[in-house]
């Protein structure tokens, strides 16, 4: 499935970076960056929203910050279907979901008898921690929340890596590939070389 339900549990409702006041900054750098173009569907839209996306460790009860990308309404609406329809978008978003997955209406209703078990599931968490460690990893949202660092001149030194997609600053890039992707390839190199 390229379009995805994750209904955010009730316990961790509003835990996430929207209350920071980097917020605003962080959404109209995610519009740049993607071009104003959704990470799901492909539409141009100039009116993109950040969408945080997380993982949840229901062992740990830690809510994890793992990217934040750009996508348009439709999507977001769909991915919060709670949302939607509490907002009377939700036959816009089932047909959303329908024409993105390409699939049917028997698998959107699966996938949301499946989003909702989960929910009631992660929502029986009394608390969760919150992991947003993703942002001092990533040079762009470090440096919004952390200026003085000067960690990353200008967007236009910039470059998308081959391997995951992610921006980078040129100098972290080896032949199109950010230092991240470069290590994993080493270090399979390296495996590669112990066997021998």
């Amino acid at each position: 499935m390229k379009l995805n339900i994750e209904l955010i549990p009730r316990t961790a409702i509003g835990q996430n970076l929207r209350a920071n006041p980097e917020w605003e900054i962080i959404r109209k750098k995610v519009y740049n960056i993607y071009n104003s173009q959704c990470q799901i569907c492909s539409k141009k839209d100039s009116l993109l929203d950040a969408h945080e996306v997380w993982e949840w460790d229901e062992e740990n009860h830690i809510q994890i910050l793992i990217n934040i990308i750009g996508i348009c309404r439709l999507c977001h609406d769909t991915i919060h279907f709670d949302i939607a329809e509490k907002n009377g978008k939700a036959t816009e978003a089932k047909d959303h979901y329908i024409k993105v997955n390409n699939c049917d209406y028997k698998e959107f209703e699966q996938k949301l008898v499946e989003a909702r078990a989960v929910y009631r599931r992660r929502s029986r968490i009394n608390k969760w921690e919150l992991d947003t460690s993703f942002t001092i990893k990533k040079l762009w949202i470090r440096s919004i929340f952390y200026p003085e660092e000067h960690l990353l001149p200008g967007s236009d030194q910039q470059k998308r890596c081959d391997n995951c997609g992610e921006f980078y600053h040129i100098e972290a890039m080896i032949n199109n590939k950010c230092f991240n992707c470069t290590e994993e390839f080493e270090e399979d190199i390296t495996e590669d070389f112990d066997s021998f």
